[in-house]
């Protein structure tokens, strides 16, 4: 990424900063916040491109046992990286935001289908930062496969919480002066949008 990168943890911390939803977590070895189990065990770095292949994050922890025998084993995989615990994020619909700083146009915001089905569909809809409300309306409505968020089989309606989600991250982009930004998956369930994984990169002061 351009610019200067922050970890998983400290984009998270800049999210929820302005008022955007990630799951409640904590570093090991720092103070402990009150979460319930299962949980996710991440390595905290910013030099990790693909935890998974890098043996860096275990899901589905159920106990404290656990959790200490996984953390020992990935120290061992990963030494000298800080590990950090989160709360699973209940399933729900999944959406890609993301961010780049283009020669041509400036920074643009991305929107699109998240998860697995991001690179297999690469169903995206793109605009120049700032966007309003009906900019982000747009972008939703440009997708192809936009009837998933709009109550598929079943799930809820998540098209406005989606749209404030955009919106606000674009405003965020503006304040923190980012550059890159990759956020996927966002889960959109009754609870609203968490996310889930987030990759940040500020521009140089």
């Amino acid at each position: 990424m351009p610019g200067r990168p922050l970890d998983e943890f400290d984009s998270k911390e800049l999210l929820a900063k302005h008022g955007l939803k990630v799951p409640h977590m904590f570093k090991l070895g720092e103070v402990r916040a009150t979460i319930e189990y299962p949980v996710v065990l991440k390595a905290v770095s910013a030099d990790i491109k693909h935890k998974t292949e890098a043996g860096a994050v275990v899901l589905d922890i159920g106990s404290d046992e656990e959790l200490e025998l996984e953390a020992e084993r990935m120290r061992g995989r990963l030494p000298g990286v800080e590990l950090m615990v989160e709360q699973m994020v209940p399933k729900g619909l999944e959406a890609i935001v993301g961010v780049v700083d283009d020669a041509t146009f400036g920074r643009v915001i991305m929107v699109g289908l998240g998860g697995t089905m991001a690179e297999l569909l690469a169903d995206t809809s793109f605009r120049k930062v700032p966007i309003t409300k009906r900019d982000a309306e747009e972008m939703v409505a440009d997708l192809e496969h936009r009837e998933i968020f709009s109550g598929f089989r079943g799930y809820p309606d998540v098209t406005d919480e989606l749209v404030r989600t955009l919106v606000a991250i674009s405003d965020l982009v503006e304040v923190e002066n980012i550059v890159e930004m990759d956020l996927n998956p966002v889960v959109l369930n009754e609870s609203g949008a968490v996310i889930v994984d987030a990759k940040i990169s500020v521009g140089n002061e």
